[in-house]
């Protein structure tokens, strides 16, 4: 069955509409599924003494702590770290600890650092590979605006 141009038209909105739902439904209950509270609940109810899942960009770097900072719904948090710094400033930090009071992290149960140098080639190593593909893609396929679908050179 040959669908025309309308209707692939329609199927492809459809699609895209559908693709929009799962992904806002999945940014609004991210947060939720989450084996340990994070900023959500360290914003409203602050729970000292619990642990908690926190993430963000190293800001200052002191002898004794370290500064963690991100935007969580548009609103700057800043997370104090008890303890050396793992990682340097700028660099992408994952903590899993306890909270102490005022948005401090008294203990760290587990710390992943991802570097600044490796996302930019983590960012560059995709960009490479995207304009590769797309070479390739268009080598072997062309599209037909008339009939709104590509065709195999």
């Amino acid at each position: 069955m040959k669908l025309k141009f309308h209707n692939k038209f329609l199927v492809s909105c459809l699609l895209i509409f559908i693709l929009v739902l799962i992904c806002s439904y999945y940014a609004s209950n991210y947060e939720n599924k989450g084996e340990y509270p994070s900023y959500g609940t360290i914003l409203s109810s602050n729970p000292v003494g619990e642990v908690v899942f926190v993430d963000g960009s190293v800001d200052n770097i002191y002898p004794d702590s370290y500064n963690l900072i991100t935007s969580y719904r548009g609103q700057i948090v800043n997370i104090n770290v008890s303890g050396p710094s793992p990682a340097n400033l700028g660099d992408q930090v994952s903590i899993i600890g306890i909270l102490g009071p005022s948005k401090q992290m008294i203990k760290v149960e587990k710390i992943s650092v991802l570097t600044k140098w490796k996302t930019q080639f983590l960012l560059l190593r995709s960009f490479i590979a995207i304009i590769l593909m797309i070479i390739i893609f268009s080598y072997f396929w062309r599209f037909d605006s008339k009939n709104f679908d590509f065709r195999r050179r």
